[in-house]
């Protein structure tokens, strides 16, 4: 899968079909948005969108990775939470100072942070990466034990 940003928004590809993280509350996958509760099915793509305390939580399944998407800085991690995600192959949060928080209560084996903030969210992990148009995942991306960070721009 590849994973891009056009318009300020994180896109992953996969198989010619595009999932836009649009929007705190939506995604549209694979041309249908995805702006209300519940669970979805698209294109051989599966979704989820759940509230938490007044937060949106997506969880996607591609490729047989599990991909979360948490579009808020104020979330607090609780096990309620931890378990809907479950075991998140790709986390992607907003990249500010705040957000490491999140992070940090996570177990992700990649992350890809988004926004003007994305340098200060990796620096203060201690990442100094470049940004690149685009990044295609490998099967080792994953199976590491340290964690993946990725940052994607145009």
């Amino acid at each position: 899968m590849d994973i891009t940003s056009r318009d300020n928004k994180i896109v992953i590809t996969s198989d010619k079909k595009e999932i836009i993280f649009q929007s705190p509350t939506s995604i549209i996958l694979d041309g249908m948005t995805i702006d209300f509760f519940g669970e979805y099915e698209k294109s051989w793509f599966m979704a989820t969108y759940h509230e938490v305390e007044g937060k949106s939580l997506f969880t996607l399944r591609i490729e047989g990775k599990n991909i979360a998407y948490i579009p808020t800085d104020t979330l607090e991690i609780t096990e309620k939470i931890i378990n809907f995600l479950g075991n998140i192959d790709i986390l992607i949060l907003p990249g500010d100072k705040n957000a490491t928080k999140i992070f940090e209560n996570l177990e992700a084996r990649m992350v890809v942070p988004y926004g003007e903030e994305s340098p200060i969210f990796l620096s203060s992990l201690g990442q100094h990466i470049e940004m690149m148009d685009k990044y295609k995942t490998k099967e080792s991306d994953f199976e590491s034990e340290s964690t993946v960070f990725i940052r994607v721009g145009n």
